[in-house]
């Protein structure tokens, strides 16, 4: 009986990592105008030699509406057989399906996509694992137990303040002012 427990601990255990999601943003600077880059690593410490297997998994990013809109097919990522990305009420679903396990052992960029703001404000970007499995295409499926699987990240969008786009309203600003002080 406790060669079963000690080999049911064992498996149990060989799925659990100390792996964990990290959340990159880019281009929040200049969000009203560009999108901003959102990325999903998976963060694997490099140094203690561990790998991550993992064939399956579904996240969420969730952020605020009226703040955010998905930029459509924009989602990319360079794990064999990409990812599937869609909008919902609360955010954007990422889905990733491949036939046999994907094995990392630094860290790798899960997902990459790109979110339109839609005014100004601040909102927190969230992202939060739900499922991530290891197996293929004819072996079972079993979860993969990250030590952190979700991120959250704090984003600004703040309102660009307008320039004059050409020398001449300022040259006929400062023309008018002349004359009238002239007076």
């Amino acid at each position: 009986m406790k060669i079963l427990t000690a080999l049911l601990l064992l498996l149990a255990s060989a799925n659990t990592s100390a792996a964990m999601i990290t959340l990159d943003i880019s281009g929040a600077d200049d969000a009203l105008t560009t999108p901003l880059t959102l990325s999903a690593i998976l963060d694997v410490d490099e140094g203690s030699g561990e790998m991550v297997a993992f064939s399956s998994f579904n996240l969420n990013v969730l952020f605020d509406n009226t703040l955010f809109d998905y930029v459509t097919d924009s989602a990319s990522s360079s794990l064999p057989m990409g990812v599937i990305a869609a909008q919902n009420p609360a955010g954007v679903g990422v889905t990733y399906f491949n036939l046999g396990d994907v094995m990392v052992s630094a860290d790798t960029t899960l997902f990459s996509l790109q979110l339109q703001a839609l005014s100004a404000g601040t909102t927190s970007l969230s992202l939060m694992l739900s499922e991530l499995y290891s197996g293929g295409f004819m072996t079972p499926a079993m979860p993969v137990v990250l030590a952190q699987n979700t991120a959250s990240q704090q984003v600004t969008v703040a309102q660009s303040v307008p320039v004059p786009h050409t020398l001449g309203l300022f040259v006929l600003a400062l023309g008018l002012m002349l004359r009238r002080f002239r007076r």
